[in-house]
């Protein structure tokens, strides 16, 4: 599943069934932070989970406000 491409952002975003509830630019948003969060799982193997509840997804910006990682 890593490094996570633009389309895999995409398609997580699209199998959670949340992207009816959003439009363009809040699924843009939401692919951006999927796709940083990759990164930092990515680059810290030792995360076994992260989980980001809940997240604030706006026109202008995607906000986790609570996060929980496991290592």
């Amino acid at each position: 599943m890593l490094p996570l491409t633009d389309l895999g952002a995409d398609e997580l975003i699209a199998d959670s069934g949340v992207e009816e509830l959003l439009d363009a630019q809040c699924r843009a948003r939401l692919a951006e932070l999927v796709r940083r969060l990759a990164a930092i799982v990515d680059a810290a193997p030792d995360v076994q989970e992260l989980v980001c509840d809940p997240v604030i997804v706006r026109p202008d910006a995607a906000d986790v406000v609570e996060v929980r990682v496991v290592v």
